[in-house]
């Protein structure tokens, strides 16, 4: 695949959950992340490592968004020159403003947005002026690519490519379920349209493992429980509902591919409009990797 470089790149990933200093042990178990020692990690906030690259920040839901029905999720932030030109472009293209835009000290201004499909995630001008690192393919830990479950995929990477200069660099055929759409930004992804039982568009994240097998035996010894798979195969995902006894769900997205191994994604009810609003990173992220 073409590894086309945009303007706009996916630059961080945030998991916000119930419990964040809970969900480390077991990330840590599972992907071997380690916490970051720097000034950006906080009580609040955590920065995860994977070896020397950064993966993201884990978060504790606010308690107000756990009552309007928020649940633990994997969220990206897409950077952008301008926060408010890029929230004006948005919303005049369908999407919806959920919350902000609010600046981090330090870090940059963002705000939480929908596509015009409903799916959530960032978007952040960042302080930064420092290129992205360069993570190798395959690094371990690390997300190696992204997933948007979308109503109508064609239209999802038209807007996309409007708003952020995605480009479609190629199509899988998937028969009754429509094309998987390929996309290239900094790093590269899917869009394909969303199964029958999803209830909502939502974007997915996949970690790279070194086998499926054992990084679902290292999710049950730590309480999670896999609930369809490991599927073999280019193109086929499989779901892990992990459940912590830290309290709380997150659901997870794993595939074993050709050279594409693992991942983890976000739960696709878990953030709704009036839930979203109320989140505000207390240390927000510098931007990632990938």
């Amino acid at each position: 695949m073409s590894k086309t470089r945009t303007t706009s790149p996916v630059i961080w990933y945030e998991l916000m959950t119930s419990d964040h200093k809970a969900a480390l042990p077991f990330y840590a178990h599972v992907f071997g992340w380690t916490l970051a020692q720097n000034e950006f990690t906080s009580p609040e906030y955590s920065i995860v490592n994977a070896g020397a690259f950064n993966v993201g920040g884990l978060m504790t839901l606010p308690a107000a968004a756990c009552a309007m029905g928020a649940r633990p999720c994997w969220m990206m932030y897409v950077g952008v020159d301008d926060t408010e030109a890029a929230i004006a472009r948005i919303t005049a293209a369908g999407g919806k403003l959920q919350m902000g835009p609010q600046d981090v000290p330090g870090v940059g201004r963002f705000a939480v947005v929908a596509d015009a499909q409903g799916a959530h995630f960032y978007i952040m001008k960042p302080i930064s002026t420092e290129p992205l690192p360069q993570v190798p393919d395959g690094t371990l830990g690390v997300v190696g690519w992204r997933e948007l479950h979308a109503n109508d995929g064609e239209q999802a990477m038209a807007w996309y490519a409007a708003q952020f200069g995605w480009k479609q660099v190629d199509s899988i055929d998937m028969g009754a379920m429509g094309q998987y759409r390929l996309f290239a930004t900094l790093a590269e992804g899917g869009i394909m349209n969303r199964m029958p039982d999803t209830p909502v568009p939502f974007w997915t994240f996949y970690f790279n493992v070194a086998g499926i097998d054992a990084a679902v035996e290292r999710v049950k010894s730590k309480g999670g429980a896999d609930s369809h798979g490991p599927a073999s195969g280019a193109d086929r995902p499989v779901d892990c509902l992990l459940q912590r006894s830290a309290g709380g769900h997150v659901r997870h997205a794993v595939g074993e591919a050709l050279n594409r191994p693992a991942a983890i994604h976000s739960d696709p009810n878990a953030l709704s409009p009036s839930a979203a609003r109320t989140l505000h990173p207390r240390r927000a992220p510098r931007p990632a990797p990938r």
